[in-house]
């Protein structure tokens, strides 16, 4: 997924989102609702949350009202409409195990997508109707190698009207594919080896869609660490700009500085009297004071 201008020039993360294939300008400004103007805010438009769809059950163990994940061929499919109009698509699924039956409600597209002897993956709660255990309206898609909406911690993420969940977990993985493993990283080896954190590209993939609870975990503390980093960088920054600036060099009597605090009816500390050592320096500094007590 090169990403190139229109002059036919490579773009960078700043490239904007219609520079994507798939995405047009109607898509564009509906992303834009979500705060995703360039490919950097995809990168950077983290889950909400995670639908754990990583358990893999037969059929006949399931049990009502866990969520699973169920590898099954299609035995029969079909729709029908109800007295209303709506639509009802319903297939009956097995694995060898035993039967259960999917349903999908409004949604008459599937009947050219789940077809008698295709092997799916189906992924949702267990539900049950007349006794008999079902799923309704399950994440499902084709048995394939890299699964994206079932069978896997299932990144969530934040939504608006006209951008759908499914769109855009494809969106961003097309993104992460693509650029995580060229995003430069700026943290030296010795850094991420002391703190064992994951290198970057590696975290942004696995924060979108985590291999494990684990690898999760190490994603989200590098992110964390990186948040911290750049705060504590921009602190230092503002204090270099600060410090830069002249100051007002205050000169101090030490004799009447002894006085004072001889005349004190306690004695300080040795803490104390570290502070106002400091504090006395601080003031013949020809650097702007800045110091809580």
């Amino acid at each position: 997924m090169c990403i190139r201008d229109r002059a036919g020039e490579p773009e960078g993360l700043n490239a904007p989102l219609t520079a994507v294939r798939g995405v047009g300008s109607q898509q564009a400004g509906r992303l834009a609702r979500l705060g995703l103007h360039t490919i950097r805010d995809v990168l950077y438009h983290l889950p909400r949350r995670y639908d754990d769809y990583s358990h893999l059950k037969p059929i006949n163990r399931l049990e009502y009202g866990e969520e699973v994940t169920i590898i099954a061929k299609v035995w029969d499919a079909g729709t029908r409409r109800t007295r209303g109009g709506a639509s009802i698509f319903k297939a009956v699924l097995s694995d060898g195990t035993g039967f259960i039956e999917a349903t999908w409600f409004n949604m008459p597209f599937l009947a050219g997508r789940i077809e008698p002897g295709q092997q799916i993956v189906v992924s949702g709660k267990v539900d049950e109707y007349l006794g008999r255990l079902c799923l309704n309206s399950p994440e499902w898609e084709p048995l394939q190698r890299d699964l994206l909406h079932t069978g896997r911690l299932v990144p969530v993420y934040s939504l608006t009207e006209g951008v759908t969940g499914r769109w855009l977990r494809r969106l961003v993985k097309q993104i992460v594919d693509y650029w995580a493993e060229r995003l430069p990283e700026y943290l030296p080896s010795s850094v991420r080896q002391e703190h064992n954190l994951m290198e970057l590209g590696n975290a942004l993939r696995q924060i979108h869609f985590p291999d494990s609870a684990k690898q999760l975990e190490r994603a989200r503390y590098r992110l964390a660490f990186d948040q911290l980093f750049v705060f504590q960088l921009g602190l230092l920054q503002q204090r270099h700009l600060w410090r830069s600036a002249p100051g007002r060099q205050l000169p101090i009597d030490d004799q009447t500085l002894q006085a004072f605090v001889l005349s004190l009816p306690f004695r300080l500390t040795g803490a104390q009297q570290r502070a106002l050592g400091q504090i006395v320096d601080d003031l013949r500094s020809p650097y702007p004071m800045n110091r809580l007590l």
